[in-house]
């Protein structure tokens, strides 16, 4: 072997590709990092593709809400409202997907309460996922 020689590594768990752009966590994360108000109320959240009917894939955050936080549909829309306005502006990929099938790359939020079992896997590791397969 000759050196130097490159060596290029990287994330398993880094994207979600919807229909055929990439979605990154930290473009999430900013979404829900964008309003106080939603950052004051989270504790983690995971990204996934869910199986809708007709058998489309479609954008998931799962969004597990800090203890004593109540969860309703008023805030599930402001969560979802931040996290569409910042893939629209952060992911000019997302931006091109979005205008063409908005019903396939509208990201569905789904909030959980503190503790919830779908989160119970980020509790016993010392780095958090963000990409559940």
């Amino acid at each position: 072997m000759k050196l130097p020689f490159l060596y290029v590594a990287g994330r398993t768990d880094g994207t979600i590709s919807v229909d055929g752009a990439n979605v990154y966590p930290d473009q999430v994360e900013a979404g829900i990092l964008s309003q106080k108000e939603l950052e004051k109320k989270t504790n983690a959240f995971l990204l996934y593709k869910a199986t809708q009917k007709k058998q489309n894939l479609k954008l998931t955050v799962a969004i597990q809400l800090k203890q004593k936080i109540n969860h309703g549909k008023a805030l599930q829309k402001k969560f979802h409202d931040a996290i569409l306005k910042t893939l629209l502006e952060l992911n000019p990929d997302f931006r091109e997907s979005y205008k063409y099938n908005k019903q396939l790359c509208d990201p569905q939020v789904v909030l959980h309460k503190y503790n919830a079992a779908l989160f119970a896997e980020n509790g016993e590791q010392v780095k958090e996922k963000y990409i559940r397969e």
